[in-house]
């Protein structure tokens, strides 16, 4: 199988690095060089992408011959797509799997509500299925949580399949559960991308919101993954009331463990944290631990791995897609699959935002026709956020944190413009 996988996309296409598990974006002019040198096209084909390239410049020409050739795109051997030219992509970019309910902790804030498994939950056999499908859509990432999917005895045939259908996969998981044996098992099914969820910054403000004994077990599993795992691994944050001030308390612990990659994103007001409503961020508290991030990078970012939620403060370059305009992700470049197979834009949003089962709909079905998904692609930012100056870096925020305030179309309550504070 060739390492590069090319898709075409309304803004030219993705090319998909199997090795490294990453994409590149490809703007029209880049997409139809490539398509000359595609052995595989025909000559129609070919003399389309020809007809393409002579709208543009000699200057853009050369400039984008040079990035081909560096890159060795020209020389390499590629899977090409020719998809339906549509205003979204045209498959989701990632998919975010929910595998089970049933879970060994009670964190104070879990959207999921995570603790027994449902009875209705897809079987192993509706799973793999899902997986066949999946592959026949072009879908080259999924990303596995909970629940807790090492509590799942069906975590391990799943991987097993993911390797088999080349789709690769990043497991979040609560890290209590992780043995040597489990860690090599991961090796062997080629898991190249672990996330401990970790919330506090010593042992007593991490078992405030785990659960006692929870710290210790966690940095137990720690230290089993940097003795035996063959991959990258991450702890990732959920910045909260209680440990939103304590930042570099989470970088130096890091740091001490060995861990090169951290993680920070903020609670949300569902799931089990509305019983918890004093663990959200003010908008003001969420503008400080925003600074503080940025700030903390240029002290510890050599050491350390730093990433946080979409930050207007941040000097980081971002990706192509948020650069055409896609903001808020749901339903545009990922959708969600709880342990039901019943699909949402994204896991936060209700059962109102259901577009399909995948017990009984396709995965290509649910993305190109749900009227719901339609909705999502079609919001460019309210008046209010067109006229901001980081629009091109916000693009109107969160449409789950406005929704819970009345208004999906409305300013996101963290906007750092327009801000309406954040109360449930």
């Amino acid at each position: 199988m060739n390492r590069y996988k090319l898709n075409n996309e309304f803004f030219g296409g993705i090319i998909y690095d199997r090795t490294k598990k990453k994409e590149i974006y490809v703007d029209k002019l880049m997409y139809n060089l490539m398509a000359i040198f595609n052995e595989s096209l025909s000559l129609e084909e070919k003399q389309k992408a020809i007809k393409e390239i002579t709208k543009y410049s000699k200057i853009d020409i050369i400039d984008i011959f040079r990035i081909l050739i560096e890159n060795k795109f020209i020389y390499t051997n590629i899977d090409y797509s020719f998809n339906e030219i549509v205003p979204y992509l045209s498959k989701p970019f990632r998919v975010f799997y929910d595998i089970t309910y049933k879970c060994n902790l009670k964190c104070k804030h879990c959207f999921t509500n995570s603790g027994l498994q449902h009875v209705d939950e897809l079987t192993l056999e509706e799973k793999l299925a899902m997986l066949e499908d999946f592959s026949s859509f072009g879908i080259n990432k999924i990303s596995i949580a909970g629940g807790e999917p090492f509590i799942s005895e069906h975590l391990f045939p799943f991987l097993e399949k993911c390797l088999n259908l080349n789709i690769d996969v990043s497991i979040t998981t609560n890290g209590t559960l992780l043995t040597q044996e489990n860690i090599s098992k991961l090796n062997d099914y080629k898991v190249k991308n672990l996330t401990i969820s970790f919330d506090g910054y010593d042992e007593k403000s991490f078992d405030f919101i785990r659960g006692n004994g929870v710290f210790n077990k966690v940095i137990k599993t720690i230290k089993l993954l940097n003795l035996y795992y063959k991959y990258k691994f991450s702890i990732k944050v959920t910045v909260m009331k209680s440990n939103f001030s304590k930042i570099e308390e989470f970088l130096k612990l890091s740091i001490f463990h060995n861990v090169k990659y951290i993680k920070f994103n903020t609670v949300r007001a569902d799931g089990r944290c509305l019983k918890y409503c004093d663990l959200i961020l003010k908008d003001n508290e969420y503008h400080e631990y925003l600074l503080k991030v940025e700030k903390l990078k240029k002290i510890y970012g050599k050491k350390v791995t730093i990433k946080s939620s979409l930050n207007p403060f941040s000097d980081e370059e971002y990706d192509y897609i948020s650069e055409l305009g896609f903001g808020c992700f749901a339903g545009k470049e990922s959708i969600c699959i709880n342990p039901l197979g019943e699909v949402k834009p994204c896991s936060h949003f209700p059962k109102a935002f259901i577009c399909g089962n995948i017990k009984k709909d396709k995965i290509k079905d649910i993305w190109q026709n749900s009227n719901i998904l339609k909705k999502f692609r079609t919001f460019k930012g309210n008046e209010k956020c067109k006229s901001c100056n980081i629009y091109d870096k916000c693009r109107a925020g969160c449409r789950y944190r406005a929704y819970i305030l009345g208004d999906i179309n409305g300013v996101d309550p963290y906007c750092f413009k327009n801000a309406g504070g954040y109360q449930v």
